[in-house]
């Protein structure tokens, strides 16, 4: 991994970039800045926050940190801010840049002319002016619902199982199924068979949905053939009631891959309560409505393939009601060049970061301003980007007739072969177009060529969305959202898809970069690229993925990962504190004890909490993570226990003795006189920044995401988090080797791989054992543990590596020689860089005025003579600029010039003498060289 192998070292410098919603040329400004913020110069890796202007936890928590750590070392030096930015307080800089917020063009070359001013390279970005969804093709569907709800109930007999078939009815497409088996342990499934295939059209004939507690809505159209199967334990019988609500159905066809769809559903009628569903082509609920206000739903989904779509509004009341609805549908697709524009500008920046050098976004035919742009800069070599582009070959023939050198980067193997790292950044531009600048950063630091879906690939996206909605606990839509059902972890569905999505994502990535990845990132909303796709690959691939609950959050989350080696010096210390409340105890090796000899034989504080103020004391105390073995109340909150001890343990049993009935698990939920439930919600108001500190847990606490969200908006850079319930057992095998490979100084990506492939089933291969789609690595995949590779640093300085500096005008004299009519100018300059030219400014009677460049003499001293004009007073200054535009000048000088018949005074002569004898030592010094060379 590119971050591990140079050197890192952190820039004093932020930069903050007004954030605007419906535009992106904010996103375009943070690409442009990118090179000046995250940025490699032979083998050192310069690194600082880039942000949006947001007063949210991330965002300001970051700020603080970072400032925090400047302030060590005198202050923050460089500050970059674009449009306008609110931030408060806004951090004093030595050095302050602020940019207008102006079209992507415009704004680059501000950027070279104020900042830049001489680089020999250039990056040339060829980029398309808008960025948008093409035709839009508008429906529009009216109708009445009056229809009364169907309901049949049965009563099963005694038994382990039972089944029956379900009727489908066109007019009532909505179907709910509640399933009461008293207290009898029990599991309700509907089998549906459809035409269901996969992305290599293979079909698979049956999708299963699962109601949560028994109580089940979902969708079932006419053509569908439909299986309701009940499970019991003990045997028991149970009462089903099975309710069919009245509904329309109307197919959509969509004829571009990718496409998007927004739907809005409203309606009149009194007490009357509608929703829309989209059901793809195989048959599956794909999205649903949400409510806007009374009586108006809408629906939107993206990045769907071509295809029979089918539309269905529901009427969910329990009584006939009388609703008439209007369903106003707009369709749009994505031209390809939207995704080429945005992989040439983000792989442009990536480049410009690991060469150092501005970038320039244009949209024609090279402009005058860009010519002068690069004249400004002296670049004679240039980077020319256009992925599938065919504009790039005129461009191109421009450069070169212009004498430039040239290289020309069309695709992205091309890219990939220059940055040299086989890595790369998937994001995904369909539900948020405004997420491409994190991707860009977090490839700039990694120097990983990024990609998205396009062309054929959309439909891995698609296929995506489709396992996502069945894996168990996979994001939200588990916790309280029972129209979008998901099944039981089914095996058969595992052994057909997930090893299906990791061929096809893998044969993607392998076609583009034109050999195999070996690192992956992913930057994006947890609904645009859904998780299941990162556990696809988990286990084969290094894997991590940059989270936030949109850009701007993911964005901070993004700035505190690449700057984590130097902020955890801030508070973290060598604690490790955890919680253990569900746990094994069986085998030692995996085990609480286990982890807590591990802390302690590596030189750790280790702090083991069950009750909260004691853990919330520990965070404050610099705890570098925090364990968590314990149930996550379906995704709600923490299952804690008190008083404070070192482990849980179970009804009748002790700390010594937590495992009463002896099965080697030791689950304290059932010890109800200490075991007690914190929510999420007031976890969250319970905790302020946390400095950086690791979260590690399983359980289906992180299941439904707003765990993970909650620890990166309080300052997280890393979360790792079981998907579903896998206490015990195989949960606490991936925990403790997962510490103890991260003790031996491992990053958190190669931990992880290791712990997935040796206790988890990978999907690339045949292995039988545990699920890898269970776990997923939300961070950097380069973060260590606190402290390894971990100590403060003073930051560089921009205006050190751009050079800020003014050459210093070390000597300047002048004479007149009226004999002569002339005035002799000497000066000797210096530079920490080198000089463009030193120059000589005068004006007879401060009218016209003329530049005269002055002739070098060697070491540093220039000199050039003005013919005077009698009874004129001249006026002159003398001018050094060096390479980056910097510029300075003598103070000015006014002489008047009446011509006198007298002798050459000794001062006359000595000056001449000075002249004579920096020509020969100039000479000399040539001559020496010459012999040297030889």
């Amino acid at each position: 991994m590119m971050a591990n192998k140079v050197n890192i070292v952190p820039l004093s410098s932020l930069t903050i970039v007004e954030n605007i919603e419906d535009s992106i040329w904010d996103e375009y400004a943070i690409l442009t800045l990118l090179p000046l913020t995250v940025f490699n110069i032979d083998g050192t890796l310069y690194v600082s926050p880039i942000v949006y202007d947001s007063d949210r936890l991330p965002t300001r928590y970051l700020v603080e940190d970072w400032i925090s750590y400047c302030s060590n070392y005198n202050g923050l030096d460089t500050l970059f801010t674009v449009g306008d930015v609110h931030l408060q307080p806004l951090p004093d800089a030595h050095m302050s840049f602020n940019f207008d917020l102006e079209d992507p063009c415009s704004l680059s070359l501000e950027v070279v002319r104020r900042v830049w001013r001489y680089s020999e390279k250039a990056i040339l970005a060829l980029i398309n002016d808008s960025i948008s969804v093409g035709d839009i093709v508008e429906k529009s569907f009216t109708g009445v619902l009056n229809s009364t709800p169907i309901e049949i109930e049965t009563k099963t007999p005694v038994a382990n199982k039972f089944s029956q078939p379900l009727m489908a009815y066109s007019t009532h497409p909505g179907v709910s199924i509640i399933a009461d088996a008293g207290d009898v342990r029990s599991s309700l499934e509907v089998v549906a068979s459809t035409k269901l295939h996969n992305i290599e059209q293979l079909f698979y004939d049956w999708i299963p949905y699962v109601g949560v507690k028994n109580d089940s809505f979902f969708i079932l159209l006419p053509d569908v053939e439909a299986m309701l199967k009940l499970e019991m334990y003990p045997p028991s019988g149970a009462q089903i009631k099975i309710t069919y609500f009245p509904g329309a159905i109307y197919h959509i066809m969509i004829n571009e891959t990718p496409s998007c769809i927004e739907a809005k559903l409203t309606w009149t009628g009194e007490d009357a309560s509608l929703r829309a569903y989209l059901i793809s082509p195989e048959g599956y609920v794909f999205a649903s409505s949400i409510q806007v206000s009374d009586n108006f739903h809408m629906l939107k989904a993206t990045g769907l393939e071509a295809g029979n779509w089918t539309l269905v509004v529901v009427e969910t009341a329990k009584t006939t009601i009388v609703a008439n609805y209007t369903l106003h549908v707009s369709i749009g697709s994505y031209p390809p060049q939207v995704a080429a524009t945005l992989e040439t500008a983000i792989n442009a920046a990536v480049l410009a970061s690991a060469i150092h050098a501005p970038i320039i976004f244009t949209h024609e035919n090279l402009s005058d301003e860009i010519l002068n742009a690069l004249k400004l800069l002296n670049a004679r070599e240039i980077y020319l980007i256009g992925i599938d582009d065919p504009r790039v070959s005129n461009v191109y023939n421009q450069l070169t007739e212009r004498g430039f050198t040239v290289h020309l980067f069309s695709s992205i193997r091309s890219i990939r072969n220059v940055l040299g790292t086989r890595g790369c950044t998937l994001f995904s531009y369909f539900e948020n177009i405004n997420d491409f600048a994190s991707a860009a950063v977090i490839s700039a630091y990694h120097r990983f060529t990024a990609v998205t879906f396009k062309g054929d690939y959309a439909k891995i996206y698609h296929v995506a969305k489709m396992v996502w909605r069945w894996a168990t606990h996979a994001s939200d839509t588990y916790h309280g959202h029972k129209e979008l059902h998901i099944p039981k972890n089914d095996y058969e569905i595992a052994a057909v898809w997930m090893p299906t999505l990791y061929k096809k994502i893998t044969s993607m990535l392998t076609a583009r970069f034109g050999c195999s990845i070996k690192q992956l990132i992913i930057s994006s909303s947890r609904y645009d690229i859904p998780g299941v796709l990162d556990r696809s690959l988990a286990g084969a691939l290094t894997i991590g993925r940059m989270i936030g609950i949109d850009h701007v959050e993911r964005m901070a989350f993004i700035s505190r990962n690449i700057l984590n080696k130097f902020l955890s010096t801030l508070h973290l210390k060598k604690i490790i504190t955890a919680t253990f409340t569900t746990y094994d105890h069986g085998a030692f090796i995996h085990s609480t004890d286990f982890l807590k000899e591990l802390a302690k034989n590596n030189s750790y504080t280790f702090e083991a909490h069950t009750h909260l103020p004691s853990i919330l004391s520990s965070f404050e105390n610099g705890s570098c993570i925090w364990l968590y073995l314990g149930h996550g109340m379906a995704g709600s909150g923490f299952g804690l226990f008190k008083p404070d001890v070192w482990r849980g343990y179970e009804k009748g049993g002790s700390v010594d003795d937590p495992d009463v009935d002896n099965d080697g698990f030791v689950d304290s939920s059932d010890n109800r006189e200490h075991y007690y439930y914190y929510s999420i919600y007031d976890f969250n108001a319970s905790i302020e920044n946390l400095h950086s500190m690791m979260f590690i847990s399983y359980g289906c606490v992180s299941g439904a995401w707003e765990v993970p969200t909650v620890f990166a908006q309080h300052g997280s850079p890393l979360i790792i988090a079981s998907m579903t319930v896998t206490y015990g057992g195989i949960g606490d095998k991936v925990l403790c080797d997962l510490i103890a490979y991260l003790l031996r100084g491992l990053s958190v990506g190669e931990a992880f791989k290791k712990v997935i492939a040796e206790h988890c089933r990978t999907f690339s291969g045949s292995s039988e054992n545990f699920y890898a789609a269970w776990y997923i690595l939300m961070g950097d995949i380069d973060l260590k543990m606190y402290p390894f590779d971990t100590l403060p640093e003073e930051p560089a300085l921009l205006g050190e590596i751009l050079d800020f500096e003014k050459p210093t005008i070390i000597q300047f004299t002048y004479h007149l020689f009226s004999e002569n009519n002339c005035l002799h100018i000497l000066a000797t300059v210096q530079d920490n860089t080198q000089l463009r030219n030193v120059t000589l400014h005068y004006s007879f009677d401060n009218a016209t005025w003329y530049m005269v460049e002055m002739t070098s003499l060697g070491n540093g001293t220039y000199y050039c003579v003005i013919t005077l004009e009698q009874g004129k007073t001249i006026y002159f200054y003398v001018e050094a600029i060096d390479l980056y535009l910097n510029v300075q000048c003598t103070s000015m000088v006014k002489v008047t010039y009446q011509k006198e018949t007298q002798p050459v005074t000794g001062k006359e002569f000595s000056f001449t003498a000075i002249i004579l004898t920096c020509i020969l030592v100039a000479a000399l010094a040539a001559i020496v060289y010459i012999y040297k060379r030889r």
